[in-house]
């Protein structure tokens, strides 16, 4: 849950660099739109209506002009959004990846709780099984105490060796 607020966060910086940087990116298309108007360079409409700009004409009016406080500011302010842009993408994608390594570590402990719990089922039985001889014994009391001795030996191990599975 953590990971996925951290991816949100993210994603809502990354979303608010973009209108930013959208904004900025306004600022000096408008400008440039304005120089290229006050700059007299031809424009043509094409037959399907878009006007196009003549670039070929000498650069040198372009290095005459001088951008305004506001148009520098903003290419610098794209700049650095573009720079922050790419660091928040790159933190999204750390953070993906401890998503994936978080969801496969989550089914391996899964695939071993149900291990582990088909594995206590099967020895719960034989307890069971091992429990339910032995009254059957107990209740006959035809068996001698010498033969019966061993089995609730080998049973008491058996059931402390269960124990510690279950409580593990």
């Amino acid at each position: 849950m953590n990971l996925r607020n951290k991816l949100m966060e993210i994603d809502n910086n990354i979303l608010a660099l973009s209108m930013e940087f959208e904004r900025q990116n306004q600022v000096v298309q408008e400008w440039e739109a304005e120089r290229l108007r006050s700059s007299g360079k031809p424009t043509s409409k094409s037959s399907n209506g878009e006007i196009t700009i003549d670039m070929d004409k000498d650069k040198d009016d372009d290095d005459s002009d001088d951008e305004p406080d506001e148009v520098s500011q903003a290419w610098e302010d794209l700049v650095y959004l573009q720079k922050e842009q790419q660091r928040y993408a790159d933190m999204r994608e750390k953070v993906e990846q401890e998503m994936v390594a978080c969801k496969t570590k989550g089914q391996q402990l899964e695939e071993r709780r149900e291990n582990l719990r088909v594995k206590n089922r099967v020895l719960w039985y034989a307890l069971l099984r091992r429990l339910c001889v032995l009254w059957r014994a107990y209740q006959k009391v035809t068996l001698k105490p010498a033969v019966l001795k061993p089995f609730l030996l080998n049973s008491a191990v058996f059931v402390t060796s269960c124990a510690t599975v279950f409580t593990s």
